[in-house]
Formats: C-alpha cells, structure tokens, sequence
C-alpha cells in the first residue's frame, strides 16, 4: 500500500507524515493514492507527448520520500535530476516550521534513488542546490545540456510572489520563495547556530550529501567572473579608483568592498578587569560558533568548490601540504563585511606561489570571490579572521618532485570569528 500521497497542479505528489499541519487538508483536498498520481499524471501518453503532443516536456517535482510505496516504472520512463543541498541550511530551514527526522530531510531516500537508477543503467542527474544559488546561469546551462533542452535567460527570474500552482502547504514552507524573483542567496534564512539536540541529525546525514555532491554536474562558463573593485584584473592595468566604480557582484560582502574599508583597529575586546596578555593579531578568545562554520575547500581534481561543514572538512593525508608542507598561505581579517587590505594580502599570496611554480588555477579576481562565498554563506560581515591555504595538490605516491601532482593546486578557506583582544598601532601588526 503506497504512502498516503496528494496530487500538486503540474502532477507533483506530496507523501505527509501525520502530524503535519496541513495534513489532513491536503489528503481532502487531492488524490491520496500515489501510484495513481504517478499513472494519470506522470506517465500517461498525454503526459508524455504522446497522440495529443501537448506536452512535450512535463516538469514534477517530488521529495525525496515520495518514492515510497511506488512502483518502478517511475524510475524506468522518467528522467530524474536530484536537487541536493548542504545539510547545514535544510536543518535550519526544516527546523523552523517542524521538528526534522532523516525520513523527513530525504537525503536517504534521495541515495536509494541514486542507486536505484544506476542499477536500472540510467545516470541520475545530480544538482547542488548551492552550487545553483552562486552560479545560476552556469548550473542550468549544464542541466539543459544533459536534459537536451534549450537553454533560455528567462529561466534566471521569475515574479516575486505565490502561484496558483504552489499546493495549501506553501504557506509554510515558501516563504522565502516568495520574496524572491531569482537566485539569489540573500533571500535565504541568515545561518545562525544549530540547537544542540540537532547536531547528531547533521553528524548523520553528512556522509550522505558527501555522497550525492560529488555527482552533482559542473557550472558550464561562457564569461570570465567579473571585477570586483579591489584590484584590476591581471594585465588590465585599470587603476583602484575605476575598478571600484565597475564593481558586479551578487557576493554582498564583494559588493562592499567597492566602497574603501575602514580600519579594525577599534575591533577589539578588552580582557577582564585586571586581564592581561600579549599584544598582536593572533590573540583570540574562543568562540563556539566556530565548531560549526563552513570551509571552503576547492578540490584539485575535481575543480568543484565546496562548503563544508567543519567537522566534515578534510584533506586527503596524500596532499602535498601535509604530506611535504608544500604551499603558501594568507591570514586575512574581514571587517564590515571586507577584506582588509585584500591588495596586499593576495599579491603576496600570488607571489608566494610564482616563488615555487606554483599555478593555482584561476585568477586573484576568481579567488577572492571563492573567500567572499565562503564568509557570506556563514553569515559574516566583521571580528572575523581567515586562513587562505593553497597546496600543490594530491599527490599518487609520496614522491618530492612538484610535477607528480594529480590536478591542480587545493585551496582551502577556514573563516573563524576571532574578535582583537587588543588594539593595534600600525598596519603592519595587519599585514604581518
């Protein structure tokens, strides 16, 4: 007997666990049986572009747990993308409206998917729905590539605002929908921490993202990212002061760092009454809200850049930082929402480099953006240090020679809330 199930306009199938607010609502509202959604809506010839041709292309969007109870010929007929996000934002989103579960969050079931259509030869499609949110136009391109669609601009914006087609659950859960008219990584909730009782339901499910992210299909490119204002592009030869009037970003702390940052001398806490310490940068009191940042890591091999949650982040023990110590690496601090002094910070990071033949791979423009994603996603804007570390990359042996090296260069960006315990005289305590 397959789960109780309702059917959205469009054909979508809704699976409730009782309890939810809405569930008896909907169960009156549509079709309960799931296997007869799937039939009349999904499969028949109509809906397939069969005699009537109508529809060419029918578009159904499920979660997860809607697979169950169904039978396979859903999976044999249908082309499937899986939409898969950083567990991090879904506990927080879910936690918000009700209590998650791993049956509830469908990364398990989303796995089983994968599996399912791999045993039947077909290669799912797999999406990263944060990859998505910073490089729309790229994902979709990619996902119409493999779907042998057309890709149109239209497909970046809609109108803000419900549709008659949301289903009577939209009210709780489409709110931040509904403020949006695009991509936009703004409209999403601010991340703030995780209530203790959730941290074992992420320690959980983060293997099986890890899983279904490395699947995920690549952004396909047809510009170079844009200025950001902090320095001209390599060889442009374009002075600070025009670069920071062509500043385009949908980064918001790149976009602040058109406007001259402001010193942090003043961003410091004083120690109790009586404290004492030594001066300098590097002096910082714990703060929790570290054990669960995301780090930005830029697979060598891959080329795929990934949020990661903290206690998930790692690097292979055969990559030549750990395995020789052979890199280069910047501390930076990030103060109202910009890099301070990013000039000099990454000339020196690039120049390090230069010294050890060493190509990372994009350009001072493409990695500062990778940092401004990185401290955006984690909800940053000031008290904050970063640790840019760049290594030749994965080694196949354990083997000296820099041109044994499997891909390029590995990067990896650890942003940390670190308020000064003191202040500081001179932009040279900054730089140094």
């Amino acid at each position: 007997m397959p789960s109780p199930a309702v059917q959205g306009a469009g054909g979508t199938l809704v699976f409730l666990a009782r309890g939810q607010v809405y569930h008896l609502p909907v169960l009156a509202a549509q079709n309960p049986d799931g296997n007869a959604v799937v039939s009349e809506q999904l499969l028949s010839a109509r809906g397939h572009g069969g005699s009537s041709g109508s529809r060419p292309v029918l578009y159904a969007k499920h979660m997860g747990k809607h697979k169950i109870g169904l039978g396979p010929e859903l999976f044999r007929r249908a082309q499937h993308v899986v939409l898969v996000r950083e567990p991090y934002g879904v506990l927080q989103s879910f936690s918000n409206v009700l209590e998650p579960t791993q049956q509830e969050l469908g990364y398990t079931a989303l796995l089983e998917i994968v599996s399912e259509l791999r045993v039947l030869g077909r290669r799912p499609i797999v999406v990263s729905s944060d990859e998505l949110v910073r490089e729309p136009a790229g994902v979709l391109r990619a996902l119409c590539a493999a779907l042998g669609l057309a890709w149109e601009p239209t497909m970046l914006s809609w109108p803000a605002g419900p549709k008659p087609y949301d289903g009577l659950w939209a009210d709780w859960w489409y709110k931040n929908t509904h403020k949006s008219t695009g991509f936009d990584a703004e409209v999403r909730d601010a991340r703030k921490p995780l209530p203790v009782h959730l941290k074992p339901l992420l320690a959980e499910t983060y293997p099986l993202y890890d899983m279904l992210s490395r699947q995920a299909i690549r952004p396909v490119r047809d510009t170079v990212p844009r200025p950001l204002g902090i320095f001209a592009p390599d060889g442009a030869g374009d002075d600070n002061a025009h670069a920071a009037k062509t500043v385009s970003s949908s980064s918001p702390s790149a976009a602040a760092a058109a406007a001259a940052p402001t010193s942090p001398q003043n961003e410091f806490q004083s120690p109790g009454v009586g404290g004492k310490h030594p001066g300098g940068t590097h002096v910082y009191v714990q703060d929790p809200r570290n054990e669960d940042v995301l780090i930005g890591i830029r697979d060598g091999v891959s080329g795929r850049f990934e949020l990661v949650w903290r206690p998930h982040a790692r690097v292979s023990v055969l990559d030549s930082g750990y395995m020789l110590g052979d890199g280069v690496w910047e501390g930076i601090r990030l103060h109202q929402g910009v890099l301070y002094l990013s000039e000099e910070h990454f000339e020196r990071l690039f120049e390090g480099a230069k010294a050890v033949d060493m190509d990372l791979g994009l350009s001072r423009q493409q990695l500062q953006q990778l940092v401004y994603d990185t401290v955006d996603a984690n909800g940053m804007s000031s008290g904050v240090h970063i640790r840019l570390m760049v290594t030749r990359g994965l080694k196949p042996t354990p083997y000296q020679n820099p041109n044994i090296t499997i891909g390029m260069p590995t990067i990896v960006i650890v942003p940390e809330h670190k308020v000064l315990l003191s202040p500081f005289s001179t932009t040279w305590d900054l730089r140094h």
